[in-house]
């Protein structure tokens, strides 16, 4: 009896081996993509307004108002942040608290804490860099609970990174692949080329240029395999200036964006960022 308790035992022992090694291995990969976008390239270039006078005058003062002359044209930025996310359309709102880094048409990764209840804790990160993307969650950073990577995972990943242009303003100035448009006054458009792929953004302004929505069709993984185009976007409830940059602080995303089925799912607020 004796002998097949110890057996069992060095069995589970043997498991849990294997989990906390495949976990370091996710982990170790993240740290890896995170390092790689975190190279500076802030020093390059400095903003000026003349930059954006041929442009037209709506997408100048959105400019104006979200970058300080003078500043140096950031590759990406360093954001923490805290709020809630459902799981689901029918799951309650969980909070979570994140770090995430950005690097402008590149890259990023959304490394988050999530309670769950006051004994589950979720951790893991989202991650999207050189066409590739991973979404890696685990209880108590050992148990694998969610593990997808695949095309249509960095097809959709692809979409949230132009989405989040919104906190690296400095990533949509004048450049190849990008083309501005202005609908109205207050409407905006940047069609942006990343690659290979073409998808348009859409800026609501405030009368001061501030950022109040911004929105896209963006690709919804269904499965693993699948995916269905969709509108998707956000609402700016707040800004805040860090730095030479101003950017939304507050702010509701969902799916189905601008229909009566807006699927609100994420709700942050940022509490530091960092440019680089």
């Amino acid at each position: 009896m004796k002998y097949y308790l110890t057996v069992i035992l060095f069995i589970v022992l043997l498991f849990l081996l294997m989990l906390w090694m495949r976990n370091r291995n996710y982990v170790n990969q993240i740290d890896s993509v995170w390092s790689e976008l975190s190279v500076s390239q802030k020093d390059h270039d400095i903003y000026r307004e003349n930059s954006v006078t041929d442009l037209p005058s709506a997408v100048q003062r959105y400019f104006i108002h979200v970058l300080t002359a003078g500043a140096h044209r950031a590759g990406g930025v360093k954001v923490e942040m805290k709020g809630e996310i459902k799981l689901s359309p029918s799951s309650d709102w969980i909070p979570f608290e994140a770090q995430q880094i950005i690097r402008g048409r590149e890259g990023f990764v959304w490394k988050a804490q999530a309670r769950v209840n006051p004994l589950l804790i979720l951790s893991g990160a989202d991650y999207y860099y050189q066409d590739k993307a991973r979404l890696y969650f685990s209880l108590f950073n050992f148990i694998p609970v969610v593990n997808v990577s695949s095309e249509a995972v960095a097809k959709s990943a692809q979409g949230r990174l132009l989405i989040e242009s919104l906190w690296i303003p400095s990533a949509l100035l004048p450049s190849p692949g990008i083309y501005w448009s202005a609908i109205d006054s207050n409407t905006i458009k940047a069609k942006v080329d990343l690659n290979g792929d073409t998808s348009t953004l859409t800026l609501l302004l405030g009368k001061s240029g501030n950022l109040r929505a911004i929105s896209m069709m963006r690709y919804q993984t269904v499965g693993k395999d699948s995916l269905v185009l969709l509108p998707f976007g956000a609402f700016i409830d707040e800004e805040k200036q860090f730095e030479n940059y101003t950017i939304p602080i507050k702010l509701r995303v969902g799916w189905n964006f601008g229909t009566p089925q807006f699927d609100e799912f994420f709700r942050a607020e940022v509490l530091h960022a960092q440019f680089f």
